[in-house]
């Protein structure tokens, strides 16, 4: 409790809170700064470690892309070979060579 008249205790008390409020903000700034390389940090490490790994397995890290180049690809495989059982069950089936597929799967079965 400061009193009205007492000027050098307003100024010190001010003092005071411009101190603590700061050296409470460049805390805060240092804090949020170190988590901010500490996450950086960890995500280079971490691409570092998936990339070693996956050259170890054998295979070269080129993104994403390359994963959904194989997914992709491994897709197309299914749909051909699917294809091709169907019309080789039509043409067991005596089907013309343009068949009009039945619906799948109950009667065009993979094998």
């Amino acid at each position: 409790p400061l009193q009205d008249t007492d000027v050098a205790g307003y100024l010190r008390h001010a003092h005071e809170q411009n101190l603590i409020s700061t050296i409470e903000e460049g805390r805060k700034e240092t804090q949020e700064e170190f988590y901010r390389a500490l996450e950086d940090r960890s995500q280079r490490d971490w691409e570092a470690k998936k990339k070693r790994v996956f050259e170890e397995l054998g295979g070269r890290v080129t993104g994403d892309s390359r994963a959904m180049a194989e997914h992709k690809k491994s897709k197309s495989l299914l749909m051909a070979s699917t294809i091709h059982r169907c019309l080789h069950y039509h043409s067991q089936q005596g089907h013309s060579s343009q068949p009009s597929l039945p619906p799948f799967p109950s009667k065009c079965k993979i094998k």
